[in-house]
């Protein structure tokens, strides 16, 4: 099934019961649907069990350069031109013949701790990420290396990415279908009080729905641990059915 962004916004309209099968929203009303909409998005995006996966990001580092600044747009240029990461997960080096060196991607405080910043021997082995005050004109991260690189290196990350908002109302909506009983839903909670009264409750029904839909989401995109149990001197997994290690 293919949407358009304008389906997601009157079938919410149409749920707080302010919209009957054929009309259309006025203007006014898309307008306020669409904001409204990409709020709640953006909303979504700082729960990482409501994002599918971490976003891959790849760049060129320069030799005896160890911060590098990630935006989209800006003065001065950023040195990674991208939207600015969530959070930053993991990542690795690469080298120019193809070889991979391990990235520890670490928290500021410990990177500040480290002695010899200064240092410029090999692949950096650490990484910070901070993403800046909340509000910029142009929201823009910066990415610190421990060591500083000795040469040019490819550097891969995995990050948490921010959803893109819906642009135009006759736009397809991209997320996946998974997503669409949720995104109907939910605006429909969101919006019902700009359409209706403080004395009409929302219907059971469609908080229920808007509820369960992202519960299916956050087990969707949960990761399953596998639980495990260290001995001295070995290392094994606990396997529940026969009671033993595996």
């Amino acid at each position: 099934m293919i949407l358009l962004v304008s389906d997601i916004l009157k079938d919410s309209m149409n749920l707080c019961g302010a919209l009957a099968a054929g009309e259309t929203p006025t203007s006014d009303e898309y307008t306020l649907l669409l904001r409204t909409a990409n709020v709640m998005i953006d909303r979504w995006s700082s729960q990482r069990l409501l994002l599918r996966s971490t976003h891959p990001i790849s760049f060129a580092t320069t030799a005896a350069k160890a911060v590098y600044t990630i935006a989209l747009a800006g003065s001065p240029t950023p040195d990674i031109v991208s939207n600015k990461p969530l959070k930053v997960y993991s990542g690795y080096m690469e080298d120019t013949s193809g070889t991979r060196y391990d990235l520890e991607v670490v928290d500021t405080s410990f990177f500040n701790s480290l002695e010899d910043q200064e240092l410029n021997s090999g692949p950096p082995m650490h990484a910070a990420y901070d993403p800046g005050e909340a509000q910029q004109t142009n929201q823009r991260g910066t990415i610190s290396f421990y060591p500083t690189p000795d040469a040019a290196y490819t550097c891969h990350l995995e990050v948490d990415a921010y959803l893109s908002e819906f642009t135009a109302i006759g736009d397809t909506v991209t997320f996946e279908p998974a997503y669409y009983e949720a995104l109907i839903y939910n605006l429909a909670v969101r919006a019902f009080r700009f359409f209706r009264d403080a004395t009409v409750p929302v219907p059971p029904e469609i908080l229920g729905i808007a509820t369960n839909s992202l519960t299916n989401l956050r087990t969707l995109n949960g990761v399953q641990v596998i639980a495990g149990m260290e001995f001295p001197g070995k290392m094994a997994k606990w396997d529940v059915y026969s009671d033993s290690t595996v």
